[in-house]
């Protein structure tokens, strides 16, 4: 059995900016979001070799963790299962043929599609960390008709996205 990882980084946002704001996650946020991984969790499951071209039978597990500032998958390879040479040693400057459709090429594609819509949809709604910023207003008091100062504790959600526009695998390493 090999282990194909996967890396790529994670957008960090928060609910007051909104995701178009937000920034490319540090080793700190990184480590928020390790705590937040169910490390039980296979995305393996949600394979199916007639939709995806491989299935729990050529990829008995995908799991996810943290290595400093990135994601990982870590995907288990089957015994007898190969993968394309360029895509084994995937960077962002690879570039394969149009015809060139294979096993790695299918789990870098289905990965992709799990951090935007399957799994990554369900965890970027869980907020990672919290922040709290104190609020000044005022208002007039209706009664007297005096302006009063105030203020409040306002609490910032941070979230973690695994999917965004320019979203890329920036590097994958074959163990052995």
């Amino acid at each position: 059995m090999k282990t194909w990882k996967l890396y790529s980084r994670m957008k960090i946002w928060n609910d007051q900016t909104g995701m178009s704001y937000g920034y490319t996650a540090s080793k700190s946020d990184m480590e928020n979001v390790a705590e937040h991984l169910d490390d039980t969790e296979d995305l393996s499951q949600y394979t199916s070799k007639s939709y995806d071209g491989f299935d729990k039978s050529m990829i008995p597990s995908i799991k996810l963790s943290v290595e400093g500032e990135f994601l990982v998958a870590n995907i288990q390879i089957a015994d007898g299962v190969s993968l394309s040479d360029k895509v084994t040693q995937y960077t962002r400057s690879v570039s394969l043929k149009p015809n060139e459709t294979t096993l790695g090429v299918a789990i870098i594609d289905w990965l992709s599609g799990q951090y935007s819509d399957g799994w990554g949809e369900g965890f970027e709604q869980r907020a990672i960390s919290t922040d709290y910023e104190t609020q000044d207003c005022s208002y007039e008091d209706e009664e007297t008709g005096e302006w009063i100062e105030d203020s409040y504790d306002e609490t910032i959600y941070y979230f973690a996205s695994a999917w965004y526009p320019d979203f890329k695998f920036e590097k994958a390493i074959l163990v052995a």
